[in-house]
């Protein structure tokens, strides 16, 4: 089943026409009475990224793609949270410092700032990040120009 078949079907009633779930096909959550944007995904090794050789460029990789979720609709993100699952080897003192090299980097150069996140150890890798900005206003997908 196709992500939005999926959503459509099991998923779209729960938001109980919440309009701020925006129909659970816009990327994002968007409040704005309180010009809150949030937004969140899932990255998973041999999916999303090919393996875990290079941990700092994986890790740049899934804060870029998931801020852009939020840039892309005119959002400029400010808090992110990031929780990873993965093992001993992955979860290495040399990867961790790697990854947390690159975070920072990656923090200056788009001026956010972790607020939280978790791990866990498990034998499949995983990340998944939650990004939070501010807003008067979004681009909708339905409104997207090039």
């Amino acid at each position: 089943m196709q992500e939005f078949d999926l959503i459509k079907k099991y998923f779209s009633q729960l938001t109980k026409k919440n309009k701020y779930a925006l129909n659970l096909n816009d990327d994002i959550f968007f409040d704005k009475s309180k010009n809150l944007a949030v937004s969140i995904d899932t990255y998973v090794e041999g999916v999303h990224f090919v393996n875990f050789k290079k941990p700092g460029l994986v890790i740049k990789k899934i804060l870029r793609s998931s801020i852009s979720d939020l840039i892309c609709k005119g959002v400029n993100p400010k808090y992110y949270f990031i929780s990873g699952s993965g093992n001993k080897k992955t979860f290495s003192p040399p990867n961790l410092k790697k990854i947390s090299n690159s975070l920072r980097e990656e923090q200056n150069k788009f001026n956010i700032s972790l607020c939280g996140g978790d791990t866990v150890y498990s034998s499949k890798l995983s990340f998944t990040v939650t990004t939070i900005g501010f807003s008067q206003k979004i681009v909708f997908r339905n409104n997207a120009k090039l």
